[in-house]
């Protein structure tokens, strides 16, 4: 689901290097439940911090925007605020996979939600935390 506007910020990011990142998180997410070895989901986390201090600084992102320049693909504008607050959730499940690694049952449920959310967002372009933005958004007003 796209939103183009926000009543509270103005910040614009680019989805194509979102969702072609978002393919990197596929991969770790992935690899973590398949081998369950929880040293495989740090680069998730480590991206996600990234991410919220200083977006040039964060892996996933830089080669994705090198893919998208490699493939000479056009930048697609969305709004900004909608994405942030889905990063801070994803981290927040992302913490919490991290937290209950030693109850594997709890830590792969958590990894298989946010997994799914990538998913979404990368492959169909559907946001959930966006979704869920958007209903807070509604709600306050």
């Amino acid at each position: 689901m796209h939103f183009n506007s926000c009543p509270i910020s103005s910040e614009r990011v680019d989805v194509v290097q979102l969702r072609i990142s978002g393919l990197f998180f596929i991969l770790f997410t992935l690899l973590y439940l398949l081998s369950q070895n929880i040293l495989f989901f740090l680069p998730v986390v480590f991206e996600m911090i990234l991410r919220l201090f200083d977006k040039r600084l964060a892996p996933f992102l830089y080669t994705a925007k090198l893919i998208q320049n490699l493939f000479a693909i056009r930048p697609k504008l969305e709004d900004g605020a909608s994405k942030n607050f889905a990063l801070k959730l994803g981290l927040v499940i992302a913490i919490c996979i991290i937290v209950s690694a030693t109850i594997p049952v709890v830590s792969y449920t958590f990894a298989s939600i946010l997994l799914l959310c990538i998913m979404l967002e990368a492959l169909f372009g559907f946001c959930v935390g966006c979704v869920v933005y958007q209903q807070i958004q509604k709600w306050s007003n």
